[in-house]
């Protein structure tokens, strides 16, 4: 009897014990927060972007023409580019021009010009001098606001005619020539030149922390004269995917151009140009990103196609590239000649 009773009491406790069991909540999955996605525009320094490995001080590049089979290092270059850096990365000083800074009369075609950069300690461009070696070099002093878009910089960093600033809020230039600024869904300015008032305007949609069109209207007398409006696609992390350009004179469109670029980075993958006809520039790289051929074809009528190549015979400790044999083709490039190359670099290091 004594047995039994205790077999009366254990069951009830097991059902218990079973049916917590079979009701205890399983241990929810802990899901990690997302990390936040750094732009494109300031996960890297400037020198990374433009591909050099290392903590660079200066880049000096030299081009000779190859004429003979043992270069001559008395022979004058035909071409020059200086680069310079601060210690955390940052561009500096940019000279593509060959030309030391000082005045001289220029014709009212060329667009040379070379750059100096300022940063604050947080690494903000504070300041910048445009020498185009026509007159007293133009200043620009940046300013800045605690919103999160990205705006264009009015003047090219290095080679890079676009180039995005996290909360610039407005340039202006110590001539009082220029003044450019941001109010959320437009950056703007106007400028006065010897071909009349251009009036630029980048526009922003409220999705948007980038520029998705860029819009620069040409007037002389009060008539509207040229047009361009360039259209910006961005990749995930805000690098540029691709623009496309319209240039209209009146009501005509007189060019389009659409420009795509390797993911991640600022290397052209391809330009198409339709003016009348088709130009169409192809670019390939190697591993290092250092880029290799570009390939040109031309249908104005008449099918024109050619090429530059680019073999890399030396770099440095770093490992960065120090020669370069290139054959260039001025169908490719304007400014190039048609001849055998040796590109030289002499790379210094903090």
């Amino acid at each position: 009897m004594r047995l039994l009773n205790k077999l009366l009491f254990i069951l009830p406790l097991l059902s218990v014990i079973t049916s917590c069991g079979d009701t205890e909540p399983e241990t929810p999955e802990i899901i990690p927060p997302e990390l936040p996605v750094t732009s494109f525009w300031e996960r890297q320094s400037h020198l990374a972007m433009m591909g050099w490995k290392g903590n660079v001080n200066t880049v000096k590049e030299s081009s000779y023409l190859v004429s003979l089979e043992v270069w001559n290092k008395d022979e004058e270059a035909i071409s020059s580019i200086e680069w310079k850096f601060d210690a955390n990365g940052h561009l500096t000083y940019y000279n593509p021009t060959g030309i030391e800074p000082v005045t001289y009369i220029r014709d009212v075609w060329q667009t040379v010009a070379c750059y100096s950069y300022e940063y604050d300690e947080s690494g903000k461009m504070v300041k910048a001098i445009v020498n185009d070696f026509s007159g007293e070099p133009v200043i620009y002093t940046l300013a800045y606001g605690k919103h999160e878009s990205y705006v264009p910089l009015i003047f090219p960093l290095g080679a890079y005619e676009f180039f995005l600033v996290k909360g610039l809020e407005s340039i202006s230039s110590e001539d009082g020539s220029i003044s450019y600024s941001f109010d959320g869904n437009t950056a703007s300015y106007i400028s006065e030149s010897w071909s009349g008032t251009s009036t630029t305007t980048f526009e922003y949609t409220a999705e948007s922390l980038y520029p998705v069109q860029k819009t620069v209207t040409q007037e002389r007398g009060g008539v509207i004269t040229n047009t361009e409006v360039i259209s910006y696609v961005y990749n995930d992390d805000g690098s540029l995917a691709s623009t496309d350009k319209i240039v209209k004179e009146g009501e005509n469109e007189v060019e389009r151009t659409v420009i795509r670029f390797i993911s991640s980075s600022l290397l052209l993958a391809s330009r198409l140009t339709d003016a009348g006809g088709q130009l169409d520039w192809t670019y390939k790289y190697n591993e290092n990103n250092w880029w290799t051929e570009v390939s040109y074809k031309e249908d104005l009528g008449e099918e024109i196609e050619a090429k530059e190549t680019s073999t890399y015979t030396q770099k440095d400790a770093i490992g960065n590239w120090t020669e370069a044999m290139q054959q260039q083709n001025s169908q490719v490039n304007w400014s190039h000649f048609d001849s055998s190359v040796r590109v030289n670099r002499i790379i210094s290091y903090y």
